[in-house]
């Protein structure tokens, strides 16, 4: 919440779950879900500038969903985010506007136009 009292616009999300959805990185997960002792050694693989870039590579082999975020931007009083695509795997370009369907179910409501949306 703003010091006025107005929610916050949180202009920059990502929902995911690689284990689900068709994720890039959805099959290294899955393995390494089964298989957590090989991410030290799949992790160095990856050039250092890879690495610095994504940080933490475990994040990426969690899921993160509406729910999460809910609970993590409680304190912040968000009134409206912007979901922002996060490695929609698909064969079309605009196959990845599917991840915004999944998002929007997933926030337990239909995906609907703003009234003034042309």
């Amino acid at each position: 919440m703003t010091d006025d009292g107005r929610a916050v616009v949180d202009a920059h999300i990502h929902q995911w779950d690689p284990f689900t959805t068709p994720r890039v990185v959805s099959g290294v997960a899955k393995i390494l879900r089964r298989a957590p002792f090989l991410l030290p050694a799949l992790a160095r693989i990856f050039p250092r500038s890879s690495r610095e870039f994504v940080g933490d590579p475990r994040y990426l082999l969690n899921a993160y969903l509406p729910g999460d975020y809910r609970a993590d931007a409680s304190p912040a009083r968000v009134g409206t985010v912007v979901h922002i695509e996060a490695v929609w795997k698909t064969k079309t370009p605009i196959g990845s506007v599917a991840e915004t369907h999944w998002v929007a179910r997933g926030a337990g409501r239909p995906l609907r136009r703003r009234p003034d949306a042309r």
